[in-house]
């Protein structure tokens, strides 16, 4: 199945990206999916042009598997914990903002397509390596860097927020 042209689709149960895309035509203000609960990925998905918001009070915590593509992840509720994979490849196709939560990437690799932006919550680099194919902009929030090697294609800026640097 496809997802497309997702206009302010609120999920208040659990979200699960199995197969298929989640496509928009004008992203990202044209809609996104918002995720107010559970969100379940598996290594099956296709990725998109999308977004997925993460709001909401809900505690949770997300777990990104190795091998699987997703659409891009802008994470916004302060109770949630992500955590990337142990080993393997990750792939996000349209970029991660973080302004809330937890966002930790792990032993694995985690291929950003698009842009990198913090604004807030939390951000932490793990041993595998990242890399980022267009921007990253750190404006507020948490960065702590790892041990493995971080590599971002455009421009970098830091205006605000706490970059600590890791060991990669």
């Amino acid at each position: 199945p496809r997802m497309h042209d997702v206009y302010g689709t609120n999920e208040t149960g659990i979200l699960t990206l199995t197969e298929g895309l989640v496509s928009q035509t004008t992203i990202p203000a044209a809609g996104t999916l918002d995720a107010q609960g559970d969100v379940s990925l598996a290594t099956t998905f296709d990725g998109g042009t999308g977004r997925v918001d993460v709001t909401g009070a809900a505690a949770r915590t997300i777990n990104f598997p190795a091998g699987g593509v997703f659409p891009g992840f802008s994470f916004e509720a302060a109770n949630v914990t992500t955590n990337g994979n142990s080993s393997g490849t990750v792939r996000i196709d349209q970029g991660i903002a973080v302004s809330a939560g937890t966002v930790t990437f792990a032993a694995g690799t985690f291929d950003i397509d698009t842009t990198l932006n913090v604004s807030g919550g939390t951000l932490t680099f793990g041993s595998g390596s990242a890399s980022v194919g267009s921007t990253s902009d750190f404006s507020g929030g948490t960065v702590n860097g790892g041990s493995g090697t971080v590599t971002v294609t455009g421009a970098s800026t830091v205006t605000g927020g706490t970059v600590n640097a890791g060991a990669g």
